[in-house]
């Protein structure tokens, strides 16, 4: 399994990441990404993806960091710099958010920048939404970034859901799925093939039902897999297969038999 959004680098984790990390491999997890929310925020996040097998990082700028944000800085060429450092596979985590005070036309500005990056490198998108489907669909058709990605945390009808399979996106599947009352988002998973989801967790955030109020780990991946294939009738193993290969095609990481085969 992979979990395609941890942050692993945050705070929550400094005191037992190894330990946390340990427990997530025991489970079954090959690998994670760990998003971008800042550039102040990313160097620590690629020391720690580093350090770790099958890890990687994403360049971004979250709505919700917008405003600790230097005014001199050149937000394209810093994702520009940072795409060009190992562990970086992805832009984000970028995206558009109602319920913050940031304003929206500077969200959208932001969020523009992280398309037309993702246009220009040719790099997947890993997309933040808070009641804004509409306006984020409406910026990726105007800018059409080729290599697609996916939409985090993703929450919505099956009518939205297919809006961005058709663009190129997946939809990462997290803890939302584990809630009785998330009746849309669950039917939605229910009526959509395996080929179009990604697993995630958002730890140290987005708990799972019966979990409330307690952190959060990348372990609970195994956790989505198992709610998941309840929902599609499938087996747990079937959705690890699928969301594997999903991983590997949406943000290029080759499989361990092609490093092998790279190597000799």
């Amino acid at each position: 399994m992979y979990d395609s959004h941890c942050h692993l680098d945050f705070t929550e984790f400094d005191a037992d990441r190894c330990n946390v990390w340990q427990r997530a491999q025991a489970t079954g997890l090959l690998g994670l990404l760990i998003p971008g929310v800042h550039p102040d925020q990313w160097p620590k996040a690629r020391e720690i993806a580093l350090a770790l097998p099958n890890c990687h990082t994403s360049a971004g700028l979250h709505p919700h960091w917008i405003k600790r944000l230097k005014l001199n800085t050149h937000l394209e060429l810093e994702l520009s710099h940072e795409l060009d450092r190992k562990p970086c596979i992805a832009i984000g985590e970028c995206g558009i958010d109602r319920h913050i005070d940031v304003s929206l036309t500077q969200q959208q500005t932001i969020f523009g920048q992280h398309l037309k990056a993702a246009y220009d490198y040719s790099k997947p998108l890993i997309i933040h939404h808070r009641q804004s489907h509409a306006l984020i669909l409406e910026a990726i058709k105007k800018v059409r970034p080729s290599s697609g990605g996916v939409i985090h945390a993703f929450s919505g009808s099956l009518e939205i859901a297919k809006e961005y399979i058709k663009l190129g996106f997946k939809l990462g599947v997290g803890g939302v799925v584990t809630y009785p009352r998330a009746n849309k988002t669950r039917a939605a998973v229910a009526d959509i093939g395996l080929e179009h989801f990604l697993l995630e967790t958002d730890a140290p955030y987005m708990p799972l039902y019966g979990e409330q109020g307690q952190r959060n780990e990348p372990s609970n991946v195994a956790n989505i897999a198992q709610h998941i294939a309840s929902l599609t009738n499938t087996s747990a193993n079937d959705v690890t297969r699928i969301t594997n290969e999903n991983y590997r095609q949406t943000f290029y990481v080759p499989t361990q038999d092609t490093l092998n085969t790279q190597s000799e």
